[in-house]
């Protein structure tokens, strides 16, 4: 019996890791597309990835929440709009019940006692480094969800961080600004009053937090990852978040309604307890919905196993095939290769193809374009790049992950066929190996 569950078992996942076929139909299709991305989900929250990201961000928000607000609240008072400002940290608190209102009155207090503009330049420059932090630690978490090897330049990271901190709240203050024009206004007034516009209008408006939600959560994912992210991607990933969101809220509620015997526990530390909960569940619903994002973006992503590692020959063969794509791009089309293209090799994991373009790039064979997210040119021209400076750049880097001592003649041996590798390769350059 066993034995016939654990041979269902791996068909399923065999049925899973195969790519879905030009002969399924659309729901066939469908079916298998989010199939395989609930398993690449579920795996990476059994490693524990996604949950340690989340506690991370708990623990930064604590200490940026009051500056971040402070910040925010001190530009909507330039602009006389704060108070529009407040009905989103009801809305975020709202499932945790009478706690969540006492926090947000604590909360507001600790804001009203912050005062920028007597900070000085010292307190300043404190009071923007703690919320940048915050930023900063929200994109490496995304990063690391979508695989992007390096965050952005120090240059890039103040600037794009400064927009979205002053901006950021203007832009979303101006929208609910103009959203409460138009429903306001009296054109909406009277369309209410005809049937069937009237229920749909009570329709629209009931669903309209869950869809603020959700755009938001897709702004998100688009903005954040330091890599091109595809707004049909993120709009699925912020849908399933938002869904997801809506429906730990409720049950959080429910939890905070029955917990009563928690407060005589815990007393005073009951608010900050739930606080806690409810902040590592809403970043854990955040980040679940970046990585559904990632896998429906990039299939080639999902595999059995977390870590997948190639074969010696099934590396080197992968670094000549991407040194041959960039080389081809560059040299032929004119432009540089995006990543993306790169890891839509057939049959090949993406997290394969991504740990030899790292060794490429830490090698210097090739380097980042810096145009257009992540792009990739040769380091310097084809006719000076030869197949074994590639083999030998990625031999080294295999052997260098083992430190043990081995024997002298194993050692001889290793160096025979390095040996024969260079005086075979030396003379073959990459443009030769193009124009073959």
């Amino acid at each position: 019996m066993l034995g016939r569950i654990k041979a269902i078992q791996d068909q399923s996942i065999e049925w899973l890791m195969q790519a879905p076929s030009s002969r399924q139909g659309l729901v066939e299709k469908a079916t298998h597309r989010s199939a395989r991305v609930a398993y690449a989900i579920a795996r990476d929250l059994a490693s524990g990835m996604i949950g340690m990201h989340a506690m991370s961000l708990v623990f930064t928000t604590i200490l940026s929440v009051v500056p971040l607000l402070a910040l925010s609240f001190s530009i909507l008072r330039y602009f006389n709009v704060q108070n529009q400002f407040l009905p989103m940290i009801e809305h975020f608190l709202l499932p945790m019940g009478e706690k969540g209102a006492e926090i947000n009155q604590t909360i507001l207090s600790f804001v009203d006692n912050v005062k920028v503009g007597v900070l000085g330049a010292l307190g300043l420059v404190f009071l923007l480094y703690t919320v940048i932090s915050l930023v900063h630690k929200i994109e490496n978490a995304f990063n690391s969800i979508w695989y992007v090897a390096r965050s952005r330049s120090l240059a890039r990271r103040f600037s794009n961080y400064l927009s979205l901190i002053f901006v950021g709240p203007i832009i979303i203050v101006a929208a609910i600004s103009i959203a409460s024009g138009v429903l306001e206004s009296q054109f909406v007034t009277e369309l209410t009053l005809i049937e069937p516009f009237g229920m749909l209008f009570f329709l629209f408006a009931s669903v309209m937090p869950s869809l603020v939600v959700i755009v938001v959560f897709a702004f998100f994912y688009v903005l954040i990852p330091n890599t091109k992210v595809h707004a049909s991607s993120a709009m699925i990933g912020g849908l399933v978040a938002g869904i997801v969101w809506q429906v730990v809220g409720e049950a959080f509620t429910t939890f905070v309604v029955s917990s009563a015997r928690y407060d005589v526990i815990y007393s005073g530390f009951a608010v900050g307890i739930v606080g806690l909960l409810w902040l590592y569940a809403s970043w854990l619903v955040l980040l679940l919905g970046s990585a559904i994002a990632f896998y429906v973006q990039n299939d080639n992503y999902i595999t059995r196993e977390l870590n997948v590692k190639g074969s010696p020959k099934q590396i080197e063969q992968l670094a000549l095939q991407i040194m041959l794509k960039i080389a081809h791009h560059q040299e032929v089309i004119g432009k540089p290769i995006k990543q993306n293209e790169l890891e839509t090799m057939r049959g090949v994991p993406g997290v394969l193809v991504r740990d030899v373009i790292n060794t490429l790039l830490k090698g210097q064979l090739i380097v980042d374009a810096l145009v257009d997210g992540e792009c990739f040119v040769l380091a310097r021209s084809s006719d000076l790049i030869y197949a074994s400076d590639i083999l030998r750049l990625v031999r080294e880097d295999d052997s260098a992950r083992s430190k043990g001592q081995f024997s002298k003649l194993a050692n001889e041996q290793v160096a025979l066929i390095d040996d024969f590798v260079e005086q075979s390769l030396s003379n073959k350059s990459l443009r030769a190996l193009l124009q073959a």
